[in-house]
Formats: structure tokens, C-alpha cells, sequence
């Protein structure tokens, strides 16, 4: 997560997915220097964005055990695209990675 959007429906987190695989979670400045991943479903004007809106449909979407805090403010480069109004939910982000990020 790297900002918040809020809208009339309320605020959420706006997500960006690093180029990472691994088990051990990698120190703050090891993040802040691995790439994102851009993908073409994204594209809009010939340019790559990465960067999208994490929603839930209910409160109980939120996966608590699945979640955790690794990092606070990291130096990130922003080119305000403040989730290029993509939104991704909860509920089917682990389907959702898989299709639209090719993750297996």
C-alpha cells in the first residue's frame, strides 16, 4: 500500500506490487529499490501503470490473517497516478493476481 483514496464510498488503500518473489519479507531499503510490476491491463495512452485501488464489499472481506505491516514510509517515486481507477477487491484479489498478473 502506498496512499489512500477516498471517495463518497470511503477510503482505500491504493496498492502497487513489487517485482518480488521469496519467502524472507525484505528489509525497507531493499523495497524501496525493487521494481514494480506493470501490466498491459493497465495501459491506457501508450504508458504502463501499476498502481491500483484495493477494495471490500463488506467488512468481513478484509483478510486480518493474511495482512501485515512490513514497512512505513518508504521513498517510492509517484507519479500521482493515484490508482488509475482500477479497483481489485479482497474478497477476489488472489484470482484477480492470478489472471491479470500471470501468478501461478
Amino acid at each position: 500500500m502506498i496512499t489512500h483514496h477516498t471517495n463518497a464510498g470511503g477510503t482505500n488503500p491504493v496498492c502497487e506490487l513489487c517485482d518480488w518473489i521469496g519467502k524472507e519479507i525484505p528489509s525497507q531499503q531493499e523495497i524501496e529499490k525493487l521494481p514494480t510490476v506493470k501490466e498491459t491491463f493497465l495501459k491506457t495512452f501508450n504508458e504502463l501503470h501499476s498502481k491500483f485501488i484495493l477494495g471490500q464489499l463488506s467488512p468481513k472481506d478484509y483478510p486480518n490473517a493474511r495482512t501485515k505491516l512490513v514497512a512505513r514510509e518508504l521513498k517510492i517515486e509517484d507519479k500521482n497516478e493515484p490508482g488509475d481507477g482500477w479497483v481489485l477487491l479482497w474478497k477476489t484479489l488472489d484470482k484477480q493476481l492470478k489472471e491479470l498478473y500471470k501468478f501461478s
